[in-house]
């Protein structure tokens, strides 16, 4: 699907608050790999989750 730049967004919390600055460092860098390696793709594909509850 040809979907114009690709975005990538992900955010995470730690169980220990002293190590959400380190989880954050970490996450970024990862999120800019990823980043770089989705810019070379025109045509990507598209995931979709959702999850619903019915009472």
């Amino acid at each position: 699907m040809y979907h114009g730049t690709p975005k990538l967004d992900a955010k995470a919390t730690a169980v220990n608050p002293a190590l959400q600055a380190a989880l954050d460092r970490d996450l970024d860098a990862e999120l800019d790999d990823m980043r770089n390696d989705l810019r070379s793709f025109t045509f990507y594909p598209v995931v979709s989750l959702g999850l619903a509850f019915r009472f």
